[in-house]
């Protein structure tokens, strides 16, 4: 850990994969509540984030290999992120084309930026030490999921409970912790006219979720600019 090259790399894998984590949670749960759709359409709705995964890390793989340096591809892919996500936050999840187009670039921002920074933290070290840099790397990438799911689900519990659907499920179920369940549940609790003004709100909410963790992302972009351009 007094590596600082090493740290960054550590720092950047672990924002990275807060967010791709956390997306494929609230993606699926956004899109079946606010559009209706049943948990099939919604698991499918998640195929341009797993598709633009492998595609940023083949390319990514390969610019590196022939430049030399990691630093650009890490770069690249954490100013990506931030504005991938923002776009999917004021895109309606009904306007599929156009939600498709951000959750690919999200996918290739994220693949950008998994194998570079592990070559990158294993490329700061002494080759003795080649183990333990890939071995935390993996554990910072873990953590970076746990952590993404947990905050990013409890921030939409907290802006749950300001919502009409404190009152509409009952404030117990929201302390539960059973968000997927509040929100279903909640709607369809409602009547027919009550249900397109609670979709609405369902909406405000999640853009402000994904505003937070496009902000989120920033502390990755810092960690990337912050770290050295060093030659593999």
């Amino acid at each position: 850990f007094a590596n600082r090259n090493a740290v960054l790399c550590w720092c950047t894998i672990f924002f990275t994969s807060f967010q791709a984590i956390s997306l494929t949670v609230l993606m699926p749960l956004r899109f079946q509540t606010v559009t209706g759709a049943g948990a099939d359409s919604a698991a499918l709705h998640l195929l341009p984030l797993a598709m633009g995964l492998p595609m940023g890390a083949y390319c990514a793989g390969r610019l590196t290999s022939v430049t030399g340096r990691y630093k650009p591809m890490i770069l690249g892919g954490r100013r990506l992120s931030p504005q991938a996500i923002l776009g999917m936050a004021f895109s309606a999840p009904q306007a599929l084309g156009l939600t498709a187009v951000f959750m690919l670039l999200c996918g290739i921002a994220g693949g950008m930026q998994f194998p570079t920074s592990l070559v990158g933290a294993q490329n700061s070290v002494e080759q003795r030490d080649i183990g333990v840099a890939t071995s935390t790397t993996n554990l910072f990438r873990s953590l970076g999921g746990a952590v993404g799911v947990a905050l990013m689900s409890a921030l939409l519990l907290a802006l749950l409970q300001d919502s009409s659907f404190a009152h509409l499920a009952g404030s117990s179920m929201i302390a539960e912790g059973r968000s997927g369940n509040v929100l279903l549940d909640g709607l369809n609790a409602a009547p027919g006219e009550a249900q397109n003004a609670l979709r609405a709100e369902l909406l405000l909410t999640f853009r402000h979720l994904l505003m937070v963790s496009a902000a989120v992302s920033l502390l990755g972009l810092a960690a990337a600019v912050a770290m050295p351009n060093r030659v593999l």
